[in-house]
Parts: structure tokens; sequence; C-alpha cells
């Protein structure tokens, strides 16, 4: 009688053992689920591979601003606050006077554009709405005090793709 007593507990913990095993399986497995592209991903991952050498900041609205700065801190925080966005559908109304460019430049020439229409990501076009990009905003204020201000800077937008 002990021997069966024994047997059936042995399947009980084998059996919550098992479930255990599981359940820390599908929840690696969903944490480690791919994110969706974002179209900032390209400009991010060129960033990534060398910081830019100055970021040039255009608001552009009833009054339209521009500012350049060359300081790398600024320059990786704007960088790092992009790599939070998440984007999701497109936005069916557009906004025609709040437009905010991010232009990164480095030295060689070469120029990448981030777009932003009434805070949402315009890809190739289209405007995205984004989530997450309140740091990045929070941060204009910032550049505008820290970069110098731009009378006329002949920016080219690259969208991100």
């Amino acid at each position: 009688m002990a021997e069966v007593c024994l047997r059936g507990l042995m399947k009980k913990y084998n059996h919550l053992f098992l479930s255990f095993i599981i359940i820390t399986l599908l929840c690696a497995c969903a944490s480690s689920a791919p994110k969706a592209a974002s179209p900032l991903d390209g400009i991010l991952r060129e960033c990534g591979s060398s910081l830019p050498d100055a970021l040039v900041l255009g608001i552009y609205g009833e009054e339209s601003q521009e500012f350049i700065t060359e300081d790398p801190e600024v320059i990786l925080a704007v960088i790092e606050a992009m790599k939070k966005i998440q984007t999701a559908e497109p936005v069916q109304e557009r906004v025609t006077d709040s437009d905010v460019l991010f232009e990164f430049r480095w030295k060689d020439g070469k120029t990448l554009g981030v777009r932003f229409e009434d805070r949402n990501l315009v890809s190739d076009g289209t405007v995205l709405k984004t989530e997450g990009a309140g740091e990045l905003f929070a941060l204009l204020s910032a550049i505008q005090e820290k970069a110098k201000p731009l009378s006329a800077v002949s920016v080219k937008c690259i969208s991100a793709s």
C-alpha cells in the first residue's frame, strides 16, 4: 500500500514539474518573440555603426526654427529615445503645420533624416501612428537651449524605410 501511495505522489510531482517546465518555456518564447520592424530600425542601425557628427533639428509650423548641435551626448540621447518608439497603423488625417525633422549628419557628407508630423512618423509618404515618442519630444526644448540656431539650412529629408 505504501508503494502505491509513493507512486501516486511521484506521478503528481512529475506532472507538476513538467507543467512548470512547459510554462517556463512558453514564457521564454513569448518574451523573445521578434518585435515588428519599425521604419526607424534602418536609420537607428546606421546611427549605431558610427555616431553622427551633428544633429540638425528643424521645427516647422507657424514659425519655423532650425538648430544644429555637435554635442555627442545630445545626439546619443535622441538616438536612444528613438529606439523606444513603436509604430502602429497609418494615420488617416494629415496635419501640415507641425513637422519636426531630425537630420543626422556625418563628416563624410552622409545625412539621414527622420521626420515627424504631429508627433507621428512619416515613412515613404505615409504617416504612422507612434507610441513611446514622449521622451524624444521632451528633448526638443533641451536641444533648442544647447544647440545653435540656424538662419538658413538646406535640409533634405530622407524618409525612413
